[in-house]
């Protein structure tokens, strides 16, 4: 046994895994790495699928055998390819996880566990490393991760659904907030946070493209509220709590002045894609080149 996992042949993966993506070659294998170190043959059936890619993800994804199985489609959608690998997934539960961040194969096991019938869906901890950063970039980010909505866990980057909690979902909408669309889902008593699930993202290089990312989470929201009537479960603002949080943090208040113009600045930016209905992908490459320029 190892880490409560047995060895033996299993006749079935403990979970499907479904990871979209477009040119992410730079960053999947070291996704990949870490999410597998300490996993078993045949525990997880990753599902890969790459999406309007023009380098070389399918190659690299498919460099770590039979456990990862790896998927084309022509057209650059991530909701596109969300909805593919639902359709190509062998079970139940699904995490569904970026292709840009690390998690650990523990981790997982712990978002696993955490579903059962009364609770449909499981998410953790984000985690920012601003290594190598700029000081703006990273007095951007010391002060956004003191928002009170990441200390009660993260519906992004990494969340699990069980097979009840995908029906409750249903079928991806052509929305680009396709992770707000299913926190939106769920009311907070049908989702869990699991303390033992903490998962790594790499932000941006330049203030550049912290605004292009901060725009498409404004324009995304302004989009699924659109799109949707349903009652909005997300963390709601925290802004009293937030500034309450800063107060305390007098190493972060010169960088105040950054972040609020930054959020400012992809607000309005957003509100002006919206009115065009020009919902467009706003990526950040910084991260995936390691290049500020």
């Amino acid at each position: 046994m190892k880490n409560g996992i047995s060895q033996s042949h299993r006749s079935l993966p403990r979970a499907s895994i479904i990871m979209p993506a477009y040119n992410e070659g730079r960053v999947i294998g070291r996704c990949l790495e870490q999410l597998l170190k300490d996993a078993e043959p045949g525990e997880f059936d990753i599902v890969v699928v790459c999406n309007g890619c023009g380098d070389n993800t399918k190659e690299i994804a498919s460099s770590f055998g039979p456990d990862v199985r790896v998927f084309n489609i022509a057209e650059a959608s991530k909701t596109a390819a969300l909805n593919y690998a639902d359709r190509m997934a062998r079970v139940f539960p699904r995490i569904y996880m970026d292709a840009d961040l690390e998690v650990t194969t523990d981790a997982i096991r712990s978002l696993i566990s955490a579903l059962d019938k009364d609770t449909p869906a499981a998410i953790g901890f984000m985690d920012v490393e601003t290594t190598g950063r700029s000081w703006m970039v990273r007095s951007f980010y010391h002060l956004w991760v003191l928002h009170p909505y990441l200390k009660r866990g993260k519906f992004g980057g990494i969340y699990a659904l069980s097979q009840q909690g995908c029906e409750l979902r249903g079928t991806y909408p052509d929305l680009i907030g396709d992770d707000a669309f299913v926190r939106n889902t769920f009311a907070p008593g049908q989702f869990v946070t699991v303390n033992e699930c903490r998962f790594r993202v790499f932000p941006p290089y330049t203030v550049r493209d912290i605004f292009r990312i901060r725009s498409r989470v404004y324009l995304g929201n302004y989009q699924l509220r659109s799109f949707s009537r349903k009652t909005d479960h997300g963390p709601g603002s925290g802004t009293r709590e937030w500034l309450q949080k800063v107060a305390c943090h007098p190493e972060t208040w010169l960088g105040l002045p950054v972040y609020l113009a930054l959020n400012f600045a992809a607000k309005i930016n957003a509100l002006r894609l919206h009115r065009q209905s020009n919902y467009q992908w706003l990526r950040d490459d910084s991260s995936r080149t390691g290049a500020a320029g």
